[in-house]
């Protein structure tokens, strides 16, 4: 999922979209990426609360990375008029 948001966008970038699109998907990468790694940083020893984090973080970034493609999609509808 990262790497496809990656890729579009690199993608958008050649579209000559400006630079708000660029800060908004890589924020939006780094803020999902940063909710996985959470999960690895906390010391977590019940694996009950274990799986519960995870599918929270899990949703977590996946909304994070749902949010950014809006976002961006927004911000280049408002650029086309």
């Amino acid at each position: 999922m990262l790497l496809v948001q990656a890729l579009i966008g690199i993608k958008l970038l050649d579209q000559g979209m400006g630079v708000l699109q660029k800060y908004v998907h890589y924020l939006g990468g780094i803020g999902a990426v940063g909710l996985l790694m959470l999960f690895y940083w906390l010391p977590l020893r019940d694996e009950a609360a274990r799986a519960r984090w995870a599918a929270g973080l899990t949703v977590a970034s996946l909304a994070f990375t749902a949010m950014t493609f809006f976002i961006g999609n927004y911000y280049v509808r408002s650029l086309q008029g």
